[in-house]
C-alpha cells in the first residue's frame, strides 16, 4: 500500500476516469468529529463543460464527495460517474 500525506494532493492536476483534464484539487474536507474524508475541492479548468450542476459551488469551483476519488499520486484520478450525475454511484 502507497501513502499520501493531504498536503501533497492541494495542486494536483484532477483527471476523469474517461481522461478528461477536470482542473486542480483545492482542498479536501472532512467531518472533523468523525475523520470521515467528505469532499474534495477543485477548481476547474476553463474549457470544462458542467455535466452536473449541483456538483458546482457559489464561486465556481467543483465539489465532488471524496468517494469518488479513485486514486492519487501524480494525478487524482475521479471517477466520471460522479460528475455526470448527483454524485451517486
Amino acid at each position: 500500500m502507497r501513502i499520501t500525506t493531504a498536503r501533497n494532493l492541494p495542486g494536483k492536476k484532477v483527471i476523469s476516469t474517461d481522461g478528461e483534464e477536470v482542473g486542480n484539487l483545492l482542498d479536501i474536507e472532512f467531518d472533523t468529529k468523525t475523520g470521515k474524508l467528505l469532499y474534495v475541492i477543485i477548481d476547474p479548468n476553463e474549457n470544462f463543460a458542467y455535466r452536473n450542476e449541483k456538483l458546482k459551488t457559489d464561486d465556481g469551483k467543483i465539489k465532488i464527495p471524496f468517494d469518488a476519488v479513485m486514486a492519487a499520486k501524480d494525478y487524482v484520478i475521479v471517477d466520471k460517474k460522479f460528475l455526470v450525475t448527483t454524485g451517486q454511484k
